[in-house]
Parts: C-alpha cells; structure tokens; sequence
C-alpha cells in the first residue's frame, strides 16, 4: 500500500499541496482528476521524491519514501512525466533499456536483456526496437516511454497525462496495457487524466483535486455532474451506455 499522510508540498515558499491524505492500493488504477493548476502533477512529483515534503509523509508499505535513497526510489517508483519535445538520441531498445538503470552497476546482465525484449514483445513494438526515436510517432514514442517505465520492475507507477494529444486509437492500446500490467504484476497505478471519460473507462479509484485539497475521493459513483460542477464550474449531463457512465455537456 501507498500512503500518503497529511501533506503539504510544493516548490519554494508557494504551498500547492494542502493536507492531503490518500491510500493507493495494488492492482489498482487510480486517476487523478481536476482543473490545471489543482496540484496533481505536484502530488505525482513528491510522491516519486523530486519534491520534499514541507510537512506530511509519504509512505510505500512501511518505508518513508523520504529516507530511501534515490537509487532505491528508482527501484519501486516509475514516474513519466507530461512528455516533452526532447527524447535520447538511441534506438527503441536501448532507449527502454535505460529503464533497468536502477539496477546496472557495470554492464546490462542478460536478466536485463530479457526483461527489455519481454517488455517489447508485449508492447507489440518489436518492429520498432531498433529504429531511433526521432523516427516514430507520437503514440509510438509514448509507448518507448511507458515500456521504459515498466521495465523498472516498480511497486508504483506514476503517468502524468501519458494520453495527452494521442488519437483514440493509440489512447486505448496504451491505456490497456497499462491496466494489463497493473493487474498482472500487481501495481499501484496513479494516472493524471483530463479526459474524464477515458478515466471513467480504465480507473478504478478516482481522487478529485481542487486548489491543492482533495475535493472528492472513491469509486466511480463520485464522478457525477454535482462533483464536477463543483470542481471544473461547469454544467454536465450523466447518461448510462452499455454498462459505462459517460459525462458530456
């Protein structure tokens, strides 16, 4: 379990987290909701130890994520932040290979070969493993980098937005490996989204942030035009479709 315990964070002397208190349990998928500015990729940030605490704790089974060496975190957290512009000049196989850093003290071992090749046969990019990264497409790229994440062997996996500016298409292969993987290696998955509806389809918890507090927290009956109202000042309509709630205005 993660547990994160009265909180307060954020960078300088500006506080954006405020008193915040969450459980993450393995094998599953929790979202993130809320408007920018709201304190989710801060939350992501302190929880993988690139921002300290200004009070609270954030704790991974029975460890104080503040007393683990870096090298350590790296080991049971993965964390790919929003993606940017710039990627490693490498092929995809070596760039997913960067992932077993954390345990590479000479040389890459043959376990670590292995769990790079199993990663990329179950990401179906085997086509890919050995063109550059320049070369590939936005949801091939976004695939490299969760693939690298996973290939970390983490106890918690951390995404910030990983579906942002991706078509439908490459939104639901990424979004399904990343619930396989949850569910088979029993993963604590924590995914910042703004698309409530995609959240809605693949999450399991949902954590609604508001001005740095936790506006609303559980299961998917809290994501509901009230709550939103409330959070994004908009009015949405709620419809049952084949078993799934969709939000729309």
């Amino acid at each position: 379990m993660l547990k994160v315990e009265h909180l307060f964070a954020g960078y300088d002397s500006k506080i954006v987290l405020k008193d915040i208190s969450l459980q993450f349990h393995r094998g599953t998928v929790t979202a993130l909701l809320g408007p920018n500015g709201s304190g989710k990729s801060t939350l992501l940030k302190a929880i993988d130890g690139l921002i300290k605490p200004d009070n609270g704790a954030i704790i991974l089974d029975t460890m104080n994520i503040d007393a683990m060496t870096k090298n350590d975190i790296a080991q049971s957290i993965a964390y790919l932040p929003q993606s940017g512009n710039s990627y490693p000049s490498c092929n995809v196989f070596e760039s997913i290979l960067l992932g077993r850093k954390p345990y590479i003290s000479f040389e890459p071992t043959k376990h670590d070969m292995e769990i790079v090749e199993k990663t990329i046969n179950n990401f179906n990019i085997d086509s890919l493993a050995f063109r550059t990264i320049n070369q590939l497409s936005g949801g091939e790229i976004q695939k490299v980098l969760i693939a690298r994440a996973i290939v970390q062997e983490p106890e918690v996996l951390l995404l910030d937005e990983p579906i942002n500016h991706l078509d439908i298409k490459n939104q639901i292969e990424i979004l399904q490996i990343i619930r396989c993987y949850t569910i088979n290696y029993n993963l604590i998955t924590v995914i910042v989204f703004h698309d409530i509806n995609r959240a809605l389809q693949y999450a399991d918890k949902f954590v609604v942030l508001k001005e740095g507090y936790v506006y609303s927290e559980g299961d998917s009956k809290i994501v509901n035009p009230e709550i939103m109202k409330g959070v994004y000042d908009i009015d949405l309509d709620c419809i049952e479709y084949k078993g799934r709630k969709l939000l729309f205005v």
